[in-house]
């Protein structure tokens, strides 16, 4: 479907909006996933809640999950490219993400923050961590898991790490305007310099989400 025909339905399904009750919830997020988009177009991402305005960005005619924060007149706000802009709710439909079973959140689900650069992706037994050092390594073993899956608690690495993560609106990455709709604080034990020094624990924050994936 054209891009100037995607923007003709969006008006003219504007009576026929989802309604965000629909959505499955998880906490302040409600998740979705493209539909009415042909497969040669792409779902427009847009600066403001109006088919006018300028295009931030885009998703691709099958992404899912697509994660919204909140709600206007038929207009859903989003994260895309690293900006939070607007999509057409007539081209979204409720999407139930696949849970890790082990964490009660959604599969794919991915943590990141700065100063300094650090990433962690989650499975169903273990954390992977880019960009900071621990004694155990890039990888902490996930000893359980409790809480609801929109705040709970996750002990990390035999009992001495451990992962808050609860659901907001508004988690920020510092360095864009995009929101995120989880935040994260993660202890983990640092290595020692040296044999000198005694074992320390660090702490870093900051913002999780499940990126989208076109398929």
């Amino acid at each position: 479907m054209p891009i100037r025909h995607a923007t003709l339905m969006a008006i003219m399904l504007s009576f026929f909006v989802i309604s965000p009750a629909s959505a499955e919830q998880i906490g302040d997020v409600g998740y979705y996933r493209v539909a009415h988009v042909a497969d040669d177009d792409m779902l427009m991402v847009r600066a403001k809640p109006s088919a006018a305005a300028d295009q931030i960005g885009s998703f691709g005619p099958h992404a899912k999950p697509i994660e919204v924060f909140e709600t206007d007149h038929g207009w859903a706000r989003v994260s895309a490219n690293g900006r939070t802009g607007w999509v057409s709710m007539a081209y979204l439909a409720p999407y139930a993400p696949r849970m890790n079973k082990t964490l009660n959140l959604p599969e794919g689900f991915q943590c990141w923050g700065t100063e300094p650069f650090w990433s962690a992706k989650f499975s169903e037994s273990e954390v992977i961590l880019s960009g900071v050092e621990t004694i155990s390594g890039d990888t902490l073993a996930i000893d359980s898991a409790s809480g609801a899956p929109w705040k709970g608690s996750i002990s990390l690495d035999n009992g001495t790490g451990k992962a808050i993560i609860h659901a907001t609106r508004s988690c920020s990455d510092g360095m864009s305007d995009a929101r995120y709709g989880w935040k994260v604080s993660l202890t983990f034990r640092q290595t020692p310099p040296d044999s000198r020094t005694s074992l320390s624990y660090r702490i870093v924050r900051g913002c999780c989400r499940v990126p989208p994936k076109d398929q």
